[in-house]
C-alpha cells in the first residue's frame, strides 16, 4: 500500500482508495461468510502514517453479492470505518447457479438499472482497468447521464503500483466530453465533488 501511495503521488492523484475485494460468493457460487479486517487495517494504518504529500489515503471495500446475505454484508461493513464501498455483483444468484459473470455469455438492458442508481443517489465507477478501458465507457456514461446520473467515481483497478492512475486523465476527459462537470470521491461514505 505504501508503494501504491508513492505511485499515486507520481501520477499526480489527489486521492487513493484501497478497496480490497470481498465477494459473498466464490467463483463457483460457494458462500463466503466473513472478512478478516485485522491485516487490512494494520497495513492501512502503517501506510497512512507514511502518506506522501498531496495524496489522501482512503479506506474502502469492494463488496460483491451483498444481496445474497444482507446480514453478513452488514457485519462485514461494520468491521471498519470506511470511506467508500463499491457494491458489485459478480455472480448470478444462488437460485440461478451462482456462477461468476466472467464465465457467462450475456447481455443486459441497462436503462432501468441506471435510472434506479441515479434516483438512489449512488455513483457508478468508471473503471479504466489499468488504462485499457476508457473509450468503451462512453455509451454507458451517455445513458447514465440521460437517466439523471451525476455521481461518477474513477478507478484504475490497479493491483500493482505500476498501474496506479492509468487511464484516469483520459477518463476525466471522457467525462467532460459526455457533459459531466465533476467526478466524485468519498470521505466517510459522503460524496465530495472534484471539478473536471
Amino acid at each position: 500500500l505504501s508503494e501504491m501511495l508513492r505511485a499515486a503521488q507520481a501520477a499526480a492523484l489527489s486521492d487513493l482508495c484501497a478497496t480490497d475485494h470481498c465477494d459473498l460468493l466464490d467463483l463457483d457460487g460457494g458462500r463466503v461468510t466473513g472478512l478478516d479486517w485485522a491485516p487490512i487495517l494494520t497495513q492501512y494504518q502503517a501506510a497512512r502514517g507514511d502518506c506522501p504529500a498531496g495524496v489522501k489515503l482512503r479506506l474502502g471495500l469492494e463488496l460483491g453479492g451483498a444481496p445474497v446475505d444482507p446480514d453478513c454484508a452488514a457485519a462485514i461493513l461494520s468491521g471498519a470505518d470506511l470511506d467508500f464501498v463499491i457494491g458489485s455483483i459478480h455472480n448470478l444468484s444462488p437460485a440461478k447457479g451462482g456462477k461468476d459473470f466472467y464465465f457467462l455469455d450475456y447481455t443486459t438492458p441497462l436503462r432501468a438499472l441506471l435510472t434506479g442508481v441515479a434516483q438512489a443517489g449512488r455513483a457508478i465507477e468508471v473503471n479504466t482497468w489499468c488504462g485499457r478501458t476508457v473509450t468503451q465507457w462512453q455509451p454507458l456514461l451517455e445513458l447514465y447521464r440521460d437517466c439523471g446520473g451525476e455521481l461518477i467515481t474513477l478507478g484504475s483497478d490497479a493491483h500493482r503500483p505500476e498501474d496506479v492512475g492509468k487511464g484516469i486523465a483520459e477518463a476525466q476527459e471522457l467525462l467532460r466530453t459526455v457533459g459531466f462537470r465533476y467526478f466524485t470521491v468519498y470521505h466517510r461514505r459522503t460524496p465530495q465533488f472534484i471539478r473536471l
